[in-house]
């Protein structure tokens, strides 16, 4: 890793992506997880174990953060062997981007996942098409009307 950043800078942009999210900062996708994760434990009552986990953020930067500063700030071995694999680099890149767009679109995310769930919840016709071997089971077959628990409408 040491001195990554002068032989592949872009594997080396994809290391300091990762470690951004480690860490929870914005716009990636670890700082919207720990967002929601914090904030549903304040709500839970669970304040202490939020302050015990922000503490262990703190802590955990410092080592993602010498990471990064390896790939960018330190030499390269002379002994160091670059094995070429564009499968490994292209899911890497592809993950890290995907961090990105995760992270700059998780409010729309998260209203999508809430409206679906809002769905399922009260059983509106999109959470009532079903395959037609699949054994019906939802409130319009308890009420006897079979045909409209396995075709919408």
């Amino acid at each position: 890793i040491r001195g990554l950043a002068t032989h592949h800078p872009g594997l080396a942009a994809v290391m300091l992506i990762s470690m951004l999210s480690l860490i929870g900062l914005p716009p990636m996708v670890g700082f919207v997880g720990k967002i929601y994760l914090f904030g549903a434990a304040i709500n839970a009552g669970h304040v202490a174990l939020v302050v015990i986990a922000v503490l262990n953020s703190a802590i955990s930067a410092v080592y993602y953060l010498r990471v990064a500063a390896a790939c960018y700030f330190d030499p390269s071995a002379p002994d160091t062997r670059v094995i070429k694999s564009s499968g490994r680099r292209n899911a890497a890149m592809l993950a890290a981007v995907g961090s990105l767009i995760i992270g700059i679109t998780a409010g729309w995310l998260a209203e999508a996942t809430h409206s679906a769930a809002k769905g399922l919840q009260h059983g509106n016709a999109a959470t009532q098409v079903r395959d037609d071997n699949e054994p019906p089971t939802n409130k319009a077959v308890q009420k006897g009307d079979v045909k409209k628990a396995t075709k919408p409408g």
